[in-house]
């Protein structure tokens, strides 16, 4: 069986999400800003009642939204004290296949196949972090269309010209590890290595040696992630996935890493 599950998925997901409970209601979908056909910047208004939303809430909901369609790049979130949401950069969840598997299929270029049993089109591509060659599915849906048609059914909410991107200030990382190179502010844009993480306090040892104790919603961006805080992560998502989709083909999502 081929890999192409999006619906049985879907309905898996959301199923599991209401019976599990672990919904946090007053997250909403509020703009985006594509910037290709597979990747867009979400903004995601939340109560400022019941507190920050965590990192796992927020994949569990761009997740939920998208039905298990959307990737997100928790590396890249960021709380918005004003107005009061969460910044996240999504992608198309981009299926892939063992390189050998192209034999059973259809060359329309050097690259490029048709699976024509499914009906779908695949590429030769490359691990960044393991240089390893695999297949990628082609994605032929376009993410604008797919988050515009999201915030057409949850309508127009009140204040909601407050909550764009136009709007937010006070950026801050949601997802920070000990080992992780940051950029954060500090009287002024420092760069630095995180030494120490804390629910209200981080320790970033910045590249002249000074070692600064900052909030977390001082930190503006991850620039590279350690390689424990990597493995950390590759390990949660795929203990994530494997309750939505089962082991093994979570196994084979997560085959090339978080980030193929």
């Amino acid at each position: 069986m081929y890999y192409d599950r999006s619906f049985k998925i879907a309905k898996s997901y959301l199923g599991k999400m209401r019976k599990d409970g672990v919904e946090r209601h007053d997250l909403v979908l509020t703009d985006h800003l594509a910037a290709d056909k597979a990747t867009a910047k979400v903004l995601i208004r939340y109560d400022s009642k019941f507190g920050d939303p965590t990192a796992e809430q927020v994949q569990r909901y761009v997740n939920t939204i998208s039905k298990g369609v959307f990737v997100p790049q928790m590396e890249s979130a960021k709380i918005h004290k004003d107005p009061g949401c969460v910044s996240v950069i999504v992608s198309m969840h981009r299926f892939t296949r063992e390189l050998k598997h192209k034999e059973g299929m259809m060359k329309i270029s050097g690259s490029c196949f048709i699976d024509t049993e499914t009906d779908s089109t695949w590429e030769i591509a490359e691990s960044e972090t393991k240089g390893v060659k695999f297949l990628q599915r082609v994605n032929e849906e376009n993410i604008d269309h797919i988050l515009a048609e999201r915030r057409k059914r949850i309508g127009v909410l009140p204040n909601a010209g407050k909550f764009c991107f136009a709007n937010v200030v006070n950026a801050g990382v949601l997802s920070v590890s000990k080992g992780d190179y940051v950029q954060f502010y500090q009287n002024q844009l420092r760069k630095g290595e995180v030494t120490k993480t804390g629910q209200t306090e981080v320790s970033i040892t910045a590249d002249d040696g000074e070692i600064f104790v900052v909030s977390p919603t001082s930190i503006t961006s991850i620039i590279r992630k350690s390689d424990a805080s990597q493995k950390e992560q590759d390990q949660k998502n795929l203990d994530f996935y494997s309750k939505i989709y089962g082991p093994d083909f979570a196994k084979e999502l997560m085959k090339f890493g978080s980030n193929v």
